[in-house]
C-alpha cells in the first residue's frame, strides 16, 4: 500500500517547502538574546485578493485580535520555561529566560546532536555515547540542552495540561533547523507515539502537537498512522543504557507495511540515550523508509 499519500499536513502543500530554501536560515554560533532572536523569520507568498476580500479579511483580523485579547484575560500568557504571566508580545518567553536559556550551540556531536562537555569539545566530533556505535537515525538535532529550566518546562507540558508550549517548540525547531530540515527532504514527520493508556491519561500526545506546528511551518506532513506502541513500558527515566533497550525492545509496531515513504524525521520532547528512537528507526527501516532523521526539544550534555 503506497502510504505516500497519507493525510495533507496542517500547513499546506509539502512541495511549497521542498522546492525553494527555507527563508529562516541557521545563523552559526547564535546564543544570545534568548531563542535565536536575531534569526529572520520565513516569509509566506501571500494570495492576492478583490476588495470584498480584502475587508472580509480586516474584518477577521480585527474580530480576531478581540477574541485574542479577551482569551489573554481570562487565561494569561506565561512563560514556557518559568511559568510568569508575561505579554502576549514576548513570544512566550520571558526577559529573564531569554537571557538565560539559550539553544544548544555548535559544538555538538555530530550523530546525535547532544551538547559535547567542555571535555569533549576540543576536537571530538562524537559524543562517547555515538562514538563507535551505530544508530539506525542518520542524523539528530536538538533545540536546548537539557537544563532545570528546560526540565519542569517539558514537565508542563506533558503533565501539566500546557499544549501551547507546542506551538514555541515547534516553531523555534524550525527557526533552528530550517536548513537542516531542508536538506534532509523529508517526506513525512512521525512523532514517537504514546502507548492508548497514556493518551487517555493525558489527553494529548506531546510529541504529535510539536509535530503539527512544525508541519504548519514546513508543509511537511505529519503521519502518526505508521508506527504505534505495542505494549505499556516503565519510565524510561528510572532506568540505566542498557535497561532503558531492554525495556524498548518490541514497545513498537508498524501499523502498515511497505510504507513508500524515502525518508522521515522522528519527533520526540527529549533524547536520553536514543534507545526510543533507534527502536523506531529500525521498524521504519525494515518497513522500507531509506532515512530516518530524529529532531527532540532537549537533551542532555554528552558526558
Amino acid at each position: 500500500m503506497n502510504l505516500s499519500s497519507g493525510p495533507e499536513p496542517a500547513g499546506g502543500n509539502p512541495s511549497a517547502f521542498h522546492n525553494k530554501p527555507c527563508a529562516a536560515g541557521r545563523e552559526r554560533g547564535n546564543s544570545s538574546g534568548g531563542p535565536l532572536s536575531s534569526r529572520r523569520k520565513p516569509v509566506f507568498s501571500q494570495k492576492k485578493t478583490g476588495s470584498g476580500g480584502e475587508k472580509a479579511k480586516k474584518a477577521g483580523k480585527v474580530l480576531a485580535k478581540a477574541a485574542e485579547k479577551l482569551l489573554g484575560l481570562v487565561y494569561p500568557e506565561r512563560c514556557v520555561f518559568c511559568d510568569r504571566v508575561i505579554p502576549d508580545s514576548d513570544g512566550g518567553i520571558c526577559p529573564s529566560c531569554r537571557g538565560q536559556v539559550h539553544p544548544a550551540g555548535e559544538c555538538i556531536c555530530m550523530k546525535c546532536g547532544r551538547l559535547l562537555s567542555e571535555k569533549g569539545k576540543a576536537a571530538e566530533e562524537f559524543c562517547p555515547a555515538c562514538y563507535g556505535r551505530s544508530h539506525s537515525f542518520e542524523q539528530g538535532r536538538v533545540l536546548y540542552p537539557y537544563t532545570d529550566r528546560v526540565s519542569e518546562s517539558i514537565y508542563r507540558f506533558k503533565y501539566g495540561g500546557r499544549e501551547r508550549y507546542a506551538w514555541f517548540y515547534g516553531r523555534w525547531l524550525f527557526e533552528r533547523y530550517a536548513m537542516e530540515i531542508n536538506a534532509w527532504k523529508p517526506d513525512a514527520l512521525i512523532p514517537v507515539p504514546l502507548h492508548p493508556s497514556r493518551m487517555r491519561d493525558r489527553g494529548y500526545n506531546q510529541a504529535e502537537l510539536i509535530a503539527r506546528r512544525l508541519s504548519s511551518l514546513t508543509g511537511i506532513p505529519v503521519r502518526n498512522d505508521i508506527v504505534a506502541r505495542s505494549r505499556k513500558t516503565a519510565p524510561q527515566k528510572l532506568l540505566g543504557a542498557e535497561e532503558r533497550r531492554r525495556n524498548l525492545k518490541n514497545a513498537f509496531k508498524i501499523c502498515q507495511y511497505d510504507v513508500k515513504l524515502e525518508t522521515i524525521v522522528l519527533i520526540d520532547d527529549i533524547y536520553t540515550t536514543g534507545s526510543t528512537v533507534d527502536e523506531i528507526g529500525a521498524l521504519l527501516k525494515s518497513a522500507g523508509v531509506s532515512r530516518v532523521y530524529v529532531l527532540v526539544v532537549a537533551a542532555g550534555v554528552a558526558q
